[in-house]
């Protein structure tokens, strides 16, 4: 049995549809994406990750694991399931409270920043 998966990218570019078998690891999974990775165009101009390591997929607000079968997140089997795909950086900047816990800074916590109104 297999799933039909299309890729969503915050740029608005999608990958697929893409038959896959319901066997598949998740790491299979992003190498098929990055298999038909779309060619770069005026509208999008990111280049091919470096690898499936550097992709991460998210369905249903959840982020996949390396390790699961697409079985074991129960995608759907009978119509054309989109999920989202995120390039991670190299190097994502630190968080307040790593920077805090490494000594490097002795302002108060000032919160989250968001504003509700």
């Amino acid at each position: 049995m297999s799933a039909k998966l299309r890729f969503r990218m915050p740029e608005g570019v999608d990958i697929g549809p893409i038959d896959v078998p319901l066997s598949d690891k998740m790491f299979a999974v992003k190498e098929r994406a990055l298999a038909a990775w779309p060619e770069p165009s005026e509208t999008f101009s990111k280049q091919v990750p470096p690898g499936p390591h550097a992709v991460k997929i998210i369905l249903n607000g959840r982020v996949l694991d390396n390790g699961k079968t697409l079985r074991d997140v129960k995608v759907a089997t009978d119509a054309v399931v989109t999920c989202h795909l995120m390039v991670q950086s190299k190097h994502p900047p630190p968080s307040r409270s790593m920077v805090r816990a490494a000594g490097k800074t002795s302002e108060p916590n000032p919160g989250c920043g968001c504003v509700v109104s």
